[in-house]
């Protein structure tokens, strides 16, 4: 389903680099300015100083002249990452696309060095103080730290170079590393360098192309692999756009046994993993065999047995690889490897691991057959067989064959609602292992149908086009777990903040009150956010008329699709749909002088969009409802216009507006 986009050969051949362990300036800079490209700065060319256009696109407001992209992984657990950039500016344009430059870091990295500059085109150069450059650290989910550091070009104008490079370093070897092409604005020349990790003698460092030609990888003398192209176009970044993993091309070199086939190495791993788990699960302990019989007691089926299971591992078993509790945790336990089921019972605490393992002990003492399934992740791109690397299927999860087929679960991930994945592994391979071999089956998806949003608003409208009342968003399925991410362990303060911003991004007067998050931390019950709101100006008075929007769940939310053209299939999450119920009282002396629901949209395999209005006259409120769904998940850029035209639709129907009109 996903379109092939292949770089023409011409933009793909190999560099000639001196021999020297770090990367070297580039091939048409004379011999004598041929410094390390880390070690100092190189001196523009007369051409790059007076270039007033870039020479792949000309609509462009900045190119990079070169990039050199190094990651030297030969020492034990020291693998350093350096990149370099020149970058030419052309226009305004060019310089708010470089107002500030962010540098990413991951939790297991470190900055070593920093530095930019910026070349006048008369040769000035301003150096960027040290002091400019700052860090932030930004908390995810878990209490993982992500590290992005950031700086502004001074006094950078149309005409200017702008230079900067970095030194990253990490805790751990890389093994397996992926160099991405393409980036924000046209490349003219980028170089990428590996010096790969030390392998056995029965391995070997292999390249895999996606989306480019293959070419040959120079391998030189000083144990760097490399790659040089030019004239690369920028990656155009668009909405519900497939990860870059599937919408970039990239080249990424890996270690495979020499003589092995992909299919000997999926099932070699999936052995391995299989041998931890029928090691604790084969005959399980007593402490586990009697929390089994306490879970289970009294269920009457397997489905209801391995539900029960799960739930247990979900709510009592905190995975401290994905997140920290309030309260946080004991440490020494946190650096243990291998641990038992009877540990994860006693502690509480486990990881991706050991709650797998758990589960499977579990089950098997409450007389099922449940199995360890690897699983690939959508957000890794679709999954590659040919790509032996166990990246590619990390994730753990238990399979159970039921009367219907293979069920799975996911018990380390206690926001993921028993009987469902995540939407990352939904409709993606996953290996079973068996007793004898192994299995190979495609995930379930879950339903548009079943991801449900339900939202209720009760308001009121005055005469002055103000609207008052008290909202309840309900979810379900991935919708639920989405929502969950995004709330669960957060303090009052946070979530407060969180659902005021998502409002005022379509209503930004709106006044929220009373914000409650009812279960964000109690996962086996659902997830309601409540709140009460009030929007000045709400309605627009004109006259002894009010013009009303009924679809107050959507009033202010842009188009989804505003380009006429698609360069990249389309990517959704997930399948989802919304059942919106407004009741909106309006105010004394107005009645409707006019008013119908907006047209529905023809169902079919993509959805449905229907909407009704009722008036209640007793009580002078008007009831809207509307039921819209969206189930394609991977769309070609070639049927860009049908969807388009879905969205387009609804979102002209959903700014359908009513007119009030006060009575003589």
């Amino acid at each position: 389903m996903f379109q092939t986009l292949k770089l023409p050969a011409a933009l793909c051949f190999l560099a000639t680099f001196p021999a020297h362990p770090s990367a070297r300036a580039f091939d048409k800079i004379p011999e004598h300015q041929r410094a390390l490209v880390f070690a100092g700065w190189i001196a523009p060319t007369p051409e790059e100083l007076s270039a007033t256009a870039s020479t792949i696109d000309p609509e462009a407001g900045a190119e990079i002249l070169h990039r050199v992209r190094q990651i030297d992984d030969s020492e034990y657990i020291a693998p350093s990452t350096e990149e370099y950039f020149r970058i030419k500016i052309f226009d305004e344009k060019g310089v708010g696309q470089f107002t500030k430059v962010d540098i990413p870091c991951e939790s297991d990295e470190r900055f070593v060095t920093s530095e930019a500059r910026v070349i006048k085109p008369d040769g000035t150069i301003i150096n960027v103080d040290e002091k400019a450059f700052y860090d932030r650290v930004a908390i995810r989910y878990g209490g993982k730290k992500a590290r992005t550091r950031s700086f502004s070009f001074p006094q950078l104008e149309p005409g200017d170079i702008a230079e900067y490079k970095y030194c990253i370093t990490a805790n751990d070897n890389i093994v397996a590393a992926r160099f991405y092409f393409l980036s924000e604005i046209p490349t003219r020349h980028a170089v990428f360098r590996i010096k790969p990790a030390p392998l056995a003698a029965s391995y070997k460092t292999m390249a895999y192309f996606y989306k480019c030609d293959e070419m040959k990888v120079r391998h030189d003398d000083d144990g760097f692999n490399c790659i040089e192209l030019k004239n690369l176009p920028a990656h155009v970044a668009e909405s519900c756009m497939a990860p870059d993993q599937d919408a970039q091309p990239w080249i990424l070199f890996y270690p495979v046994m020499r003589g092995q086939t992909a299919q000997a190495f999926w099932e070699k791993t999936a052995r391995a993993a299989g041998k931890r788990v029928e090691r604790y699960a084969k005959k399980p302990s007593k402490l586990v065999r009697e929390t089994a019989a306490r879970i289970v007691a009294n269920a009457t089926s397997p489905e209801e047995k391995l539900a029960r299971i799960n739930d247990y591992c979900r709510a009592n078993i905190v995975n401290y690889w994905i997140y920290t509790p309030k309260g946080g945790h004991d440490k020494n336990i946190r650096a243990m490897r291998d641990r038992s089921p009877s540990e994860l019972i006693k502690t509480g605490l486990g990881n991706s691991d050991d709650i797998p393992v758990l589960f499977v002990a579990l089950a098997r003492a409450a007389g099922i057959d449940a199995r360890i399934a690897l699983c690939a992740n959508r957000n890794d791109g679709v999954f590659k067989m040919t790509l032996p690397i166990e990246y590619y299927l990390n994730e753990i999860f238990i399979a159970v064959k039921l009367e219907k087929g293979w069920r799975m679960y996911d018990p380390s991930h206690n926001m993921v609602g028993t009987g469902m994945l995540r939407w990352q592994n939904e409709g993606v391979p996953a290996l079973i292992v068996m007793p004898k071999g192994v299995e190979w089956i495609t995930t379930a998806m879950t339903s548009a149908k079943r991801s449900l949003t339900k939202r209720t608003a009760k308001l009121r409208l005055n005469e002055e086009g103000t609207l008052f009342g008290d909202v309840t968003i309900e979810y379900s399925g991935q919708a639920e777990i989405t929502a969950r991410y995004q709330f669960h362990n957060e303090t009052d303060q946070k979530i407060e903040e969180l659902v005021k911003e998502d409002v005022r991004a379509r209503l930004p007067n709106a006044e929220l009150s009373d914000i409650n998050v009812t279960n964000s931390s109690d996962v086996l019950k659902p997830l309601v956010l409540t709140y009460s709101v009030k929007v000045p100006g709400y309605a627009e008075r004109t006259g002894r008329r009010l013009f009303m929007q009924p679809c107050f769940f959507t009033k202010g939310e842009p188009a989804r699709f505003t380009r006429s053209t698609r360069t990249h299939n389309m990517f959704f999450r997930y399948g989802e749909s919304f059942k919106d119920e407004v009741t909106i009282q309006v105010p004394a002396g107005f009645a409707l002088e006019e008013g119908s629901a907006p047209v529905n949209l023809e169902p079919g395999n993509w959805g449905y969009y229907k909407t009704s209005i009722a008036l209640k006259k007793k009580t002078n409120e008007i009831i809207y409802t509307r039921e819209f769904a969206f189930a394609p998940l991977l769309v070609p850029a070639e049927a860009y216009k049908a969807v388009k035209y879905i969205f387009d639709t609804v979102h002209s129907r959903d700014s359908h507006t009513l007119i009030l009109r006060l009575g003589e």
